[in-house]
């Protein structure tokens, strides 16, 4: 029986023989997971392959693994040292299943690419003059162009390419972070490591209830459907700044295995970019706009933003422009100046509050870092007593708290006074001199 490797081999052959002259013919490639792909080629006159790629998550695909191979990389028509190697980033869909992604590629031009010993292709990557599509949504046509020696040369080519994409978006040990620019797209910003929940020092019960809404939203899509109620969940997490907001959404993107999308408004930005943007989120993401309450305060007469209206954040949450599926996650340190229009009933699904951390919170800390210190439980907890109350009248986020802990896990007694002078500094700074318990 024929292995894959062998059939591989034989068509690679068989297409070889077909390339006698100059016509364009088609090569058949079939990658890791099975998927075929065709590919239009012509031999030329120096006996070499030229292969025209113009589907476009083919093409990203590609150039994706040539910019992370940038050793390989030689531009070409450059005329002064040091050789600089353009780039460019996009959201296309990246696999044929249409899954979404956005990436660093390499820019327009052309480049020698050594992709073995010895073994060099020469890639040009262009873009027409001419646009198409609508208005909202206009782009030019791009294509590739792949001269190789052999059709097995170009054939393991894109299945190594192929199998890197595939390995880059399975790696579940990092969280994938996505920005929107100016026209409405999502650009990777940056991978972090993942988090857990048990890594977020907050209130358990609620972490476990937002946990299981969105587990239950995830796996019930058909009930929805059946009684027509719109696939979709906001939620609203209110607290002072550096409770903990954004960083039980970052955990929770852990626990379900979606992405991070960081939605920012600003003065480049108007009702149709958001309305794209919202269109694109990619798949399997979680989408978080952060400090609401910067953007829309309470509306009165006509106060709405210039450029994003509030009625339309309103639309592309819960009206008729809303994305099936989507996840969204608003922040605010200030939900007494939201518009009563965003908080209502069927509107945000869940409201959770985060303030200043309870006195359990702290333990729960506090133990996990001293743990890494080696000292018995006792110890650990005689330990804790005195560090709380030390700290049980300050004005401290949980982010202080763990900053300092971390920073100081060995020796806390010997520099707590840092702690409590950035208490006393904040004070100031506020004109809030009053000290009170915060702790409960």
């Amino acid at each position: 029986m024929d292995t894959e490797e062998t059939k591989s081999i034989a068509v690679v052959e068989a297409v070889d023989a077909v390339a006698a002259c100059d016509a364009v013919e088609i090569i058949e490639l079939e990658s890791d997971d099975k998927k075929k792909i065709k590919i239009d080629f012509a031999l030329l006159p120096t006996g070499h392959y030229e292969y025209f790629v113009e589907s476009s998550c083919i093409i990203n695909q590609i150039l994706s693994f040539m910019y992370n191979t940038i050793e390989r990389v030689t531009p070409l028509n450059v005329p002064q040292e040091p050789k600089t190697i353009p780039f460019k980033v996009v959201r296309r869909p990246y696999k044929y299943d249409g899954g979404d992604s956005a990436y660093m590629i390499l820019g327009y031009g052309s480049y020698k690419y050594e992709y073995k010993p010895g073994v060099t292709l020469l890639v040009t990557y262009t873009q027409e003059t001419t646009t198409v599509g609508t208005q909202d949504a206009a782009e030019k046509y791009e294509s590739l162009k792949i001269v190789s020696s052999s059709c097995k040369e170009f054939h393991d080519f894109y299945v190594e390419a192929d199998r890197y994409g595939e390995l880059n978006e399975k790696d579940d040990t990092k969280l994938h972070i996505f920005i929107m620019n100016k026209y409405g797209e999502w650009i990777r910003y940056n991978k972090i490591p993942s988090r857990t929940l048990k890594t977020v020092y907050f209130d358990s019960k609620a972490k476990a209830r937002i946990r299981k809404d969105i587990v239950d939203f995830i796996a019930n899509e058909k009930e929805y459907d059946e009684f027509g109620i719109p696939y979709k969940k906001n939620y609203l997490l209110t607290g002072i700044p550096g409770s903990g907001k954004t960083s039980i959404v970052k955990a929770l993107c852990k626990e379900i295995g979606y992405n991070l999308c960081i939605f920012s408004i600003n003065h480049d930005i108007d009702n149709s970019v958001a309305l794209i943007a919202f269109r694109d989120i990619p798949e399997k993401s979680l989408l978080l706009i952060e400090d609401i309450d910067c953007l829309f305060e309470k509306r009165t007469g006509t106060q709405d933003n210039k450029f994003f209206t509030f009625s339309n954040l309103l639309n592309l949450l819960d009206g008729v422009c809303y994305r099936k599926g989507l996840i969204s996650f608003i922040t605010t340190n200030h939900p007494e100046n939201l518009d009563h229009a965003l908080l209502r009933q069927g509107r945000t699904d869940m409201i959770i509050h985060m303030n200043y951390p309870k006195k359990v919170d702290v333990h729960n800390l506090f133990v996990d870092m001293m743990q890494k210190t080696g000292e018995s439980q006792d110890s650990v907890d005689k330990s804790f007593e005195a560090f709380y109350k030390c700290i049980q009248s300050k004005h401290i986020t949980m982010a202080g708290l763990v900053g300092f802990l971390f920073k100081y896990r060995m020796s806390w007694e010997e520099n707590i006074d840092e702690l409590l002078d950035t208490d006393k500094f904040i004070k100031e700074v506020t004109r809030n001199v009053e000290s009170s318990k915060l702790y409960s």
